[in-house]
Parts: C-alpha cells; structure tokens; sequence
C-alpha cells in the first residue's frame, strides 16, 4: 500500500484524472478497474472517478509496490539551458506565479526541443521555480496557443492553482486579445466581423462563411485601422473568439488577406513582400493580452513590441 497526501498542485482535479497522470503508463481501463474494485480510497473511503480531490486529502493505493513501479512513468522534461543563441530569455512578465514569454515567429508554442514551453521549463527549473523532484504529477504548460509563425505572448503558470484559474479566464471570455496584422486592402473606420467557421482537418485549413453553417463555429473578430495608405492597411484585431486560424481566415474572406500568409494569402502580394522585406510568414502579432481581475480586483495588462522585422516593414509603408 502507497499513501499520498494531496499537494496545492494536485487538487481540484478529478481523481480518475490525477491517477491517470501518477500511474502515466497504466491504461485508461486499468485506473477504472482499480476505483471500481476499491483499490484506491480517499480519507479512508471509497471514491468514485469523478470525486475531486482537495488539498491534504489523503489517498491510499492498495497495490503492490512492483505494480505501482511498473505503471510509474518519469516526467518528460527539456534537456539543456534555458533558451539557445540567446543572451537572455525572452520573457514579457513574471511574478511568483506566472511567467509571460515573448514567443518570436518560427517557433512552436509546444512540441519541440526549441519550443516556447521546452524553453521555459528550462528557465524555470535553471532558477528553481520548478523543482520537478518535488511533484508527483505536476508540469507547467502554457494556457494558450499561438500558431508557430505568429508571434506574441505565452502565459506558462508556475502551479496548478494558477493554471487553473487562467484556463477558468479564458472559457469565460476574461482574457482580451489584441493583435497587429498587416491587410492588403483600405480599411477606412473599426468594424466588427460575425460568421461562422468550419475547418478541414485533412488540409489544416480553416473557412469563415456568412451565414450559419452545419458543424460551423460561431466566430466574432473585432478590426480596428491603426494606420493606412490606401493600399495596405495595419490593423488591430480584437479576438473575441479563439477559433483555429480565425484572424486569417476571417480577413480572407472579406478579400483583405494578411500580407506574407502562406495559406490564406495572395501568392503574388507574399512574393513582392518577400522579395522587397524578406518577409516568409504572416504578419500577424499578438501585441498585447488583458486579463481581468487578475489579482485583488486588478487587471494584469501585457504589451508586446512589434518585432524589429515587422517594424521595418511598417516604418517603410507608413512612415515612423
């Protein structure tokens, strides 16, 4: 029999859930097997799979110690320093609880030995912030995405309770999200875009139709000019939905593409800017995020500067 005392980052979560991650390399059939023949209890009871574990609950595993051991998997966890070819890490905010990097374009949020949560982890455990020796289960992860050529801001919790009530923010619509994009077309004053998207999973690639569509989402993009020339435009976008490829798929439909979009874009446009700035990917830029009430009754406002790259272009199209 294994006892474990329930930490600060292992509460509020379904106990299916939690064993699941603890025995990481048992089958989803065997943790169901083991509640529901009341091999695991909680403060002395047996616990269905969704019971939610609170801080200093007291779990007991009656399974051998080799069982145990065998469906007891290590955490995966980046090798190396904090971040590659770089002086310092690109970090747009941290507190004791959260840490705000400034994604560049070309880099995975996630997935990859470069990726923005593979970097960070490694910031946070080259300065003690994450000590993973001391969790069970627990690794900080991002809240939110950005696409690997778009650039901006990554929020990576440091503990459970934080990431959780990030997560709570976000279903609910308590994070703003401000992006800089560069349109080909003449936008003249804000309006707000409505519609509904559908996305192709085989292609990766996403439509914004109109009118209500079958197995469409509904989408609600907010624009608003910056500065213009008549031929291009630098536009803020105000995410109100979060939807796959929205911001481009959205402006490719009302025939004002990002200019460098490789998938939703004018391939002869793309050229013209890669040739004259070098420009490979979309411009599109999460400049800054808001999120409310983020401690005692104070919002946490995040700005991102757009990069050097970027900049260049608009300070050659628009002027400083």
């Amino acid at each position: 029999m294994r006892a474990l005392q329930i930490s600060e980052n292992e509460e509020n979560q379904r106990l299916d859930r939690f064993l699941g991650k603890y025995l990481n390399k048992a089958a989803k059939g065997f943790i169901g097997k083991i509640i529901r023949k009341k091999y695991i209890k909680v403060n002395g009871k047996r616990e269905e799979g969704s019971y939610i574990l609170k801080k200093d609950d007291r779990l007991e595993l009656f399974l051998a110690e080799d069982t145990i051991q065998k469906f007891r998997g290590g955490k995966t966890l980046p090798k190396g320093t904090a971040v590659k070819n770089q002086e310092e890490p690109p970090i747009a905010y941290e507190d004791e609880h959260l840490l705000v990097w400034n994604k560049p374009s070309g880099i995975l949020t996630h997935g990859a030995d470069d990726g923005v949560v593979e970097s960070a982890l490694r910031y946070l455990m080259d300065t003690g912030a994450y000590r993973p020796e001391k969790e069970r289960i627990f690794v900080p992860s991002s809240t939110n995405r950005l696409d690997k050529n778009t650039s901006g801001l990554v929020f990576i919790p440091k503990d459970n309770p934080t990431r959780m009530d990030l997560n709570e923010k976000w279903r609910i619509g308590q994070v703003e999200k401000y992006y800089i994009t560069l349109i080909h077309g003449n936008l003249e004053k804000a309006c707000r875009l409505e519609g509904y998207l559908t996305k192709d999973e085989k292609e990766n690639k996403s439509t914004v139709w109109p009118d209500e569509k079958k197995g469409g989402k509904k989408v609600v993009t907010i624009l608003e000019p910056v500065k213009g020339n008549g031929t291009y435009t630098l536009v803020q976008v105000d995410l109100h939905t979060g939807r796959s490829h929205q911001i481009r798929a959205h402006l490719q439909s009302i025939g004002m593409p990002v200019i460098g979009d490789p998938k939703y874009g004018d391939p002869v446009l793309n050229k013209q800017f890669s040739d004259r700035y070098g420009l490979k990917n979309q411009f599109l830029h999460n400049h800054k995020t808001v999120v409310q009430d983020y401690q005692k009754n104070q919002d946490l406002v995040l700005a991102s500067p757009l990069p050097k790259e970027l900049k260049k272009i608009t300070d050659d199209l628009f002027g400083r």
